[in-house]
């Protein structure tokens, strides 16, 4: 029961999601397999998180067959919906073939060393997960505490603050009541599907979720216009970055999963401020709700991305909002920072972190992380004409600001809300990693290619 379980836990979220994702795709185009496959798994966890918690509503048992039903009902309405996509697979699947039998005998190695290198790094991945024991500190104490009794008694049974609990206002306690339940729930759901408490193979949703974002990253390159090795090397390379393998393997932490949340909301927008799609829009609210049912903390790349969508949208406002935003921003920061705000009762003021300049020297500790912002300052300079031009304008603006959100998040605190340091800058760091890469790479690639950059950026029309 334990492989084939298993295997229903990955399988069962990616059938219930691919076909939607699939029927989105407005046209045959290279990437699309990739980014269905990454975005559709997970639109199914999400569907069978919302199965879970729906039993929970109608007061119903939750165990193995219940769990299922609300994937298999969308899977079987979506395949039905998608009944020619056997034949999309054999057209792609030709196509596939032209392109490798037109690549150059150099092309052809690179593609092979970079797919072998990104499987052998997944499997090493995958292997240290189902060898390890749950240990992460936010898994031990909350995550994993809540979905081993929500496991054991088939009920979503409520957490209680420890002061409560020891009032008897309460059966169960840890050290986050209040967290979002979607961790946890993961945890449940793979329990259930490999029919026992596994404290390694539980987390296999984290290794999951770390092949859709290398395959989504992939995917997106490749509609962007990058070549197969061009592609491939990129996402090995994002793959490598120490933080990003770390996490893959801490079965319940939930930072991960807030930072693909982030990750995949955040590519589909960078390309969306290029090449305005409805398909990427779904992938935009699909990674949106990953990262906001899952950790608070993800909140404010989403008000970087409503008003990178504001400058895209209304070009004639572009460079108002682009220097506005930030100018208003430092403006309250050095306010908090002076002087304390109070809100409801609840006393805010900023502080400088004291040991903030080592959180930048701690760059250079860990192993090529501190590679990607010098080749993303490199792209930058080389690539000046392209990425400040209006078109790219909404898409640096993300970058700047994430830049700018890093610094804040190591360099200064917010008691009860964050604490800034090294942890706080490396969980900014997993989240900002996608979009950084992506935008380094379609911006040297436009730089290699001298792509043509119109004067004036379109205005978009909005996909009904």
């Amino acid at each position: 029961m334990f492989a084939p379980g298993l295997l229903l836990s990955i399988a069962l979220p990616a059938l219930a999601g691919l076909p939607w994702m699939l029927a989105a795709q407005s046209r045959r185009a290279p990437g699309g397999w990739p980014l269905a496959i990454a975005y559709g798994y997970v639109l199914g966890l999400l569907i069978t998180i919302a199965g879970m918690r729906a039993l929970h509503l109608a007061h119903l048992p939750l165990n193995l067959f219940t769990a299922v039903l609300l994937p298999a009902f969308a899977g079987a309405i979506g395949w039905w919906r998608m009944r020619g996509a056997a034949e999309f697979a054999r057209a792609d699947a030709r196509q596939a073939g032209a392109t490798w039998r037109a690549m150059k005998r150099m092309t052809r190695i690179v593609c092979v060393a970079a797919f072998g290198l990104i499987v052998l790094r997944l499997t090493t991945l995958g292997a240290e997960l189902l060898l390890r024991p749950v240990f992460p500190w936010e898994a031990v104490s909350a995550v994993a505490a809540k979905a081993r009794v929500w496991y054991e008694l088939g009920v979503l049974a409520p957490f209680v603050p420890p002061a409560s609990w020891l009032e008897g206002l309460g059966n169960f306690t840890d050290t986050e009541p209040g967290a979002f339940a979607l961790p946890s729930l993961l945890l449940v759901w793979t329990a259930h599907a490999i029919g026992r408490w596994h404290e390694g193979a539980i987390g296999f949703p984290w290794w999951m979720l770390g092949a859709s974002l290398v395959l989504a990253l992939y995917g997106h390159l490749r509609r962007a216009g990058g070549g197969v090795a061009f592609s491939l090397s990129v996402a090995y390379l994002f793959l490598s970055l120490p933080l990003v393998d770390l996490h893959i393997a801490l079965t319940g932490a939930p930072q991960w999963i807030g930072a693909t949340g982030v990750g995949l909301a955040g590519c589909a927008l960078l390309r969306w401020l290029e090449a305005p799609s409805r398909e990427l829009l779904y992938c935009f609210a699909i990674g949106a709700a990953l990262a906001i049912l899952s950790m608070a903390s993800t909140w404010p790349w989403f008000a970087i991305f409503a008003v990178a969508i504001a400058i895209r949208r209304w070009p004639r406002f572009a460079g108002k909002l682009a220097v506005g935003i930030p100018f208003l921003t430092l403006l309250a920061l050095l306010v908090l920072l002076q002087t304390p705000l109070t809100i409801a009762g609840v006393v805010l003021q900023l502080q400088m972190v004291r040991d903030w300049g080592e959180t930048l020297e701690s760059l250079f500790l860990l192993d090529n992380w501190h590679l990607l912002y010098g080749v993303a300052l490199l792209v930058a300079i080389i690539g000046r004409r392209y990425v400040m031009s209006p078109l790219w304008l909404a898409r640096t603006w993300i970058i700047g600001m994430g830049l700018g959100l890093l610094f804040v998040w190591g360099a200064l605190s917010l008691p009860g809300i964050w604490y800034g340091g090294l942890r706080d800058f490396s969980y900014a760091a997993l989240q900002f990693a996608p979009l950084l890469m992506l935008w380094a790479a379609t911006a040297a690639r436009a730089a290699a290619f001298r792509d043509q950059q119109p004067a004036v950026a379109p205005t978009p029309a909005v996909p009904a």
